[in-house]
């Protein structure tokens, strides 16, 4: 009976009630089932109903297949078994020539052990035999097969193992190799900045001349200068006054006094932020060409609905602008241009910083500027004070490209005071400290 006993078969197994046939299934599921044991009640229960099956299974035959189970056999062997069990054994052997091997076998084994007990087998095992013959054998075999299964199982975790490993090996000699490439890539730019770095530094000796009490990059104490400055002269004399020039107020006199005596413009390290960093990436894209954004480019410009300017692309059918805030939310976009300028068609805010950049269509694909190891395309509208005070600084001083130089460079207007002292240096093609105002304020604004 592989089926749990229904509460009716219990009733009926108390009430004495079940055929001897029905009692000796009952039997068996009893000794191996402990819920259905747990469910028929106390010992002395089972022992009653067990008297009753005794009595009533004493005068039934077996069937032709049945077998004394190992705990029976080895309890008879034992001499744990009561009178009425060791006769219903002694009398099973007698006819059963395979269960009279078994106790025979296991009398043998016993005493090859000396006087040592076998366990003694507990109250359900007295209800009369569940273990088939061969079941030690079989506890054995599926030990055994268990064995195998978790070496198998161990083996094909290892193998799974061993191929992660090799796979994470894989991956990082590859990462290893795009670095090694990297920093090959990176040590030849680092050798091209270092020869242009000593270029400029060759050039820059050359402004500054070779006199030991030369101040670096500006003038040697008591040395004078002079500048053709628009229509006038203008300059530094030796007790250090400035010449030349309308009156400025004493901010302005020290700006442009400074500047000569080092031979550079002050410009605010705010504009630094502007114009960026470039990008060192692998690989390169030839799609570009000649396409780059041209102005304006890091630097703080005066009006507040400038023109965005761009060099073409060769084969581009129509070209996008989009302008966006310091929060990257778009502020202005163009419609499809066939040209390469385009003026902001509403103000700006005066005093925020933008993006910008130029997305271009050639052979049905987009090419985006800047590029991706270009620094953002910045600019800043300048404050409307700042606007003002500089415009009146024009009406006063118009004429002078020094003075106009030096102001748009300290108020970060970097695209007005190239222009500025690139007029200056053209118009004074031997003055080194004409030429030094210029090349510093471009190598400033060097990508």
């Amino acid at each position: 009976m592989s089926e749990h006993l229904k509460d009716q078969d219990i009733a009926r197994y108390r009430s004495r009630m079940m055929s001897p046939v029905e009692l000796l299934s009952a039997n068996e599921h009893l000794s191996s089932c402990d819920l259905c044991y747990a469910r028929f009640g106390a010992d002395e229960h089972l022992e009653a109903a067990y008297n009753l099956a005794r009595e009533g299974i004493d005068g039934v035959e077996p069937p032709e297949d049945y077998h004394l189970s190992y705990e029976c056999v080895a309890a008879y062997v034992d001499g744990e078994l009561g009178e009425r069990e060791s006769n219903a054994v002694e009398s099973h052997i007698q006819s059963c020539r395979q269960c009279e091997v078994d106790v025979n076998d296991l009398r043998s084994l016993k005493d090859s052990f000396g006087p040592a007990r076998s366990a003694a087998p507990d109250s359900k095992r007295l209800f009369l035999l569940r273990r088939p013959r061969f079941a030690l054998m079989f506890q054995v075999a599926a030990a055994a097969a268990m064995i195998l299964l978790l070496v198998w199982l161990g083996l094909l975790w290892q193998q799974k193992r061993v191929a992660e490993l090799e796979s994470k090996i894989a991956e990082a000699e590859g990462k290893i190799q795009t670095q090694s490439s990297t920093i090959e890539q990176i040590e030849s730019q680092m050798g091209e900045l270092q020869k242009e770095n000593d270029e400029l530094r060759q050039e820059l000796s050359a402004y500054e001349g070779a006199r030991p009490d030369r101040q670096p990059g500006g003038l040697a104490p008591g040395e004078a200068i002079s500048l053709k400055d628009a229509d006038s002269v203008v300059g530094l004399n030796e007790r250090g006054e400035l010449t030349g020039l309308a009156p400025l107020s004493p901010a302005y006199e020290r700006l442009v006094k400074t500047a000569l005596e080092a031979g550079e413009a002050r410009v605010p390290d705010s504009v630094a932020d502007l114009i960026g960093r470039r990008q060192v990436l692998m690989g390169s894209n030839d799609a570009y060409g000649s396409f780059a954004l041209l102005a304006p480019l890091g630097t703080v410009i005066d009006s507040d609905q400038p023109a965005l300017k761009w060099s073409a692309l060769d084969g581009a059918t129509s070209y996008v602008v989009g302008v966006y805030d310091s929060r990257l939310n778009e502020v202005a976009s163009s419609p499809p241009l066939q040209s390469t300028e385009w003026t902001v068609p509403r103000p700006l805010k005066r005093g925020a910083v933008y993006n910008w950049q130029v997305r271009a269509v050639k052979d049905g694909e987009e090419i985006k500027l800047p590029r991706a190891d270009a620094p953002a395309a910045k600019f800043k509208v300048l404050e409307a004070a700042k606007s003002a005070e500089l415009e009146r600084a024009r009406r006063a001083h118009g004429g002078s490209r020094l003075v106009l130089g030096v102001l748009y460079a300290q108020a970060g207007l970097l695209d007005d005071a190239e222009r500025e002292f690139e007029l200056l240096a053209q118009a004074n093609p031997q003055s080194r400290i004409a030429r030094r105002l210029l090349d510093r304020l471009r190598a400033k604004r060097r990508y």
